[in-house]
């Protein structure tokens, strides 16, 4: 007894695009759309090259835009196609694509109007695709890798209003004679300037430890 094989109905771009790429050869899509039970199977295509499906892997390491672009799509498609014939009719193909049932109207309808926007603009999502590069470019509050156009503390930062935040909540002390900004990632030493700033700020926290505990603050006066 052998096993019928469904058979595929595939777009001119798919075709042209499964067979210059041997990984995701003719045979796999064919295996996707028989587990599914599907007659004929199509793909979200992207300028016509299938849409990944990724959102973490990073495949534009030296292009953050691009992969922010990519992963927003993808999320954004995902969506779409749950949202499509209560998510029935889609699966994630071969080479992280996504596949669906060609003969489901409510899906194809989905794909064509994602497929209409990703050829003429690119982007389905672009306020998520901001957001993704943003997060992307700054792992944390004092790493930027967006650049000096950036508008975020890293890219902005003044060394001695840091100084002054850090002498502010005790991080850096009297006796210390460096200090470390976490902005620039290094180290500088405390020089006669920042004596003075650090002077002012403990003389005015030391008076209002002193006003707040009741006590009066005297000040002498000696006449020459």
């Amino acid at each position: 007894m052998s096993l019928a094989v469904a058979e595929i109905t595939l777009t001119e771009s798919l075709s042209d695009w499964a067979g210059q790429n041997y990984s995701y050869s003719r045979w796999e899509f064919e295996d996707t759309a028989e587990k599914n039970e599907w007659t004929a199977i199509g793909v979200v295509m992207d300028n016509d090259s299938p849409a990944s499906s990724s959102t973490d892997q990073r495949y534009y390491v030296y292009d953050t835009p691009r992969w922010a672009q990519g992963a927003s799509n993808a999320e954004a498609i995902e969506e779409a196609l749950n949202a499509a014939d209560g998510g029935h009719g889609w699966a994630y193909g071969p080479g992280e694509t996504f596949v669906y049932d060609a003969n489901n109207a409510a899906v194809a309808a989905v794909v064509e109007e994602l497929e209409s926007v990703l050829a003429s603009y690119g982007y389905l999502n672009e306020e998520r695709a901001s957001e993704l590069e943003d997060e992307e470019n700054h792992p944390d509050e004092f790493t930027c890798h967006a650049g000096r156009d950036c508008s975020c503390d890293v890219a902005t930062h003044e060394c001695s209003e840091v100084f002054a935040a850090g002498v502010e909540c005790d991080e850096i002390t009297a006796e210390m004679d460096e200090w470390h900004c976490p902005y620039c990632k290094e180290d500088y030493k405390i020089g006669a300037d920042e004596r003075k700033v650090m002077a002012r700020i403990l003389a005015r926290k030391w008076h209002e430890e002193i006003q707040a505990a009741g006590q009066m603050t005297v000040f002498m006066f000696v006449a020459a």
